[in-house]
C-alpha cells in the first residue's frame, strides 16, 4: 500500500486488529450490546406478507432478522431478494418489494424519484452500523511501509445501516413491515447484526428512533 507524501499521513489497513494492538487499544473497538436496549416480546400476532430487498453485504443480517421473526409469527412470510448495491431503490420503485435494506443513505435524487412514484418521502430507519479502523501514528510518514510500525490511536469509521419503508398512501406501514422494524431494533435484532460483524446502535439512539415511530410502529 503506498500512501502520498502529506505532512501527516493517515492510511486505512486492511490486516488483523489482534498483530498490532495492545489489548487495551482492541477492548476499545470491541463493540457492546448497550445493556438498556429492550428485549423483542411478542405483543400481538402478525400474518401477511412482506417482501424485502437487500444488497450482499446485508442480505445475511436481514435473512436472520426475517427468520427469527417468522419463527415467532407462524403465519407471517417474509422473501429477502438480493439487489445490486448500486440499484439504490429500484425494487421499491418497481414495487418489487415493501422494504429496501441499504448500507448507506439515499440521495436527493433517490428521494425525488420515489416522491414521483409515491407521492411522499420513504420512511428511513439506522438499524445498525457497518464499522472500519482507521490506525493512525505520526511517525507512519514513510510512503513505502506496508504496516504501521506504530499504532498509538485508533479512529472507529462507521456509516449507518439503513431501511427504507414504503406504506399504503395516507397510512401508516403494514404490520409486516412495523414488526420487522421493532424487532431490528430489539436487544434480540441488535444481538444479531453484532454476531454478524456490524456494530450495534446504542439505547440513546434508538430510543431516538422509537420516539419517531413510537405509535405506527409500536417500538419499545
Amino acid at each position: 500500500m503506498k500512501c502520498s507524501h502529506l505532512a501527516f499521513v493517515v492510511c486505512v489497513i486492511a490486516i488483523p486488529v489482534q498483530g498490532v494492538l495492545p489489548p487495551q487499544n482492541l477492548a476499545q473497538v470491541r463493540a457492546t450490546i448497550d445493556p438498556d436496549i429492550p428485549a423483542y416480546i411478542v405483543q400481538d400476532s402478525v400474518s401477511g406478507r412482506l417482501t424485502i430487498s437487500a444488497p450482499e453485504t446485508m442480505k445475511p443480517l436481514v435473512e436472520a432478522w426475517a427468520g427469527d421473526l417468522i419463527r415467532q409469527h407462524p403465519d407471517l412470510i417474509v422473501t429477502v431478494i438480493r439487489e445490486d448495491p448500486n440499484s439504490g431503490l429500484a425494487a421499491l420503485l418497481e414495487r418489487r418489494a415493501e422494504i429496501a435494506a441499504m448500507s448507506r443513505r439515499i440521495t436527493p435524487t433517490e428521494i425525488a424519484e420515489f416522491i414521483f412514484e409515491y407521492g411522499y418521502v420513504p420512511m428511513e430507519v439506522p438499524v445498525a452500523r457497518h464499522a472500519s479502523t482507521v490506525f493512525v501514528h505520526n511517525d507512519n510518514r514513510n510512503a513505502n511501509f506496508l504496516i504501521p510500525s506504530k499504532v498509538d490511536r485508533l479512529h472507529p469509521v462507521r456509516r449507518n445501516l439503513y431501511l427504507y419503508i414504503t406504506r399504503p398512501s395516507r397510512s401508516n406501514p403494514t404490520p409486516p413491515s412495523a414488526e420487522l422494524v421493532r424487532y431490528a431494533l430489539s436487544r434480540q435484532g441488535q444481538e444479531l447484526a453484532l454476531a454478524l460483524g456490524h456494530s450495534p446502535l446504542s439505547y440513546a439512539e434508538i430510543a431516538r428512533v422509537s420516539s419517531k415511530w413510537l405509535v405506527c410502529c409500536k417500538l419499545p
